[in-house]
């Protein structure tokens, strides 16, 4: 189960419980940090760690740029 704090700065923190509190990270908004928690806790419920070692590094970057970065800033900043 995830749970979400605000920060001093005004940003959400998200965790989620996989035998210990996992930080997933800060977000602009309580529901972007309810979304990612929800995408971690679905791969932890279907097995699939978070920390996986068989994942290529270049598979990593490349889903967190197309699936969460590219929609955070301006198309010509994400071609750069």
């Amino acid at each position: 189960m995830a749970n979400f704090r605000k920060l001093n700065s005004g940003l959400w923190q998200a965790r989620v419980s996989k035998d210990v509190k996992l930080s997933i990270g800060t977000f602009c908004s309580k529901k972007e940090a309810q979304i990612e928690a929800n995408a971690v806790e679905e791969k932890i419920y279907y097995v699939h760690t978070v920390h996986d070692r068989e994942i290529l590094f270049e598979d990593v970057v490349q889903e967190w740029l197309y699936n969460h970065k590219k929609s955070s800033v301006k198309d010509s900043t994400f071609d750069n």
